[in-house]
């Protein structure tokens, strides 16, 4: 299954994000698409979420090809692997509906 994958604390920047996760990102075989691209197959015009995963100076988001869930936890394991402290480690805000993954070092309220 497809997602488009962000950070919240790099929304709305793609670069940053990529710098600094590409080691892990590769592990899901990622692509940089551009919005224009995917906008049909992740419903851009109803799907408002996923618009903030973009980033706003290129309209280039990164995608992510899930094939199971085992991979969705070796990339979270290498995000994490020099984390020691549990509040701080990056946690995977997965959205089905959306098509988006979140990395976050909070619980968002909704």
């Amino acid at each position: 299954m497809k997602f488009i994958i962000c950070d919240s604390t790099h929304f709305y920047e793609l670069h940053p994000f990529i710098k600094e996760y590409e080691g892990a990102l590769n592990k899901l075989n990622y692509q940089v698409v551009n919005k224009a691209e995917v906008a049909d197959e992740f419903d851009l015009k109803q799907n408002y979420r996923l618009n903030d995963a973009f980033d706003y100076h290129t309209n280039q988001g990164c995608m992510v090809d899930i094939d199971d869930l085992n991979s969705l936890i070796e990339f979270s394991h290498m995000i994490n692997k020099n984390e020691k402290d549990e509040i701080n480690k990056e946690k995977l805000f997965i959205d089905m509906e959306s098509k988006l993954i979140v990395l976050t070092s909070y619980y968002p309220d909704n």
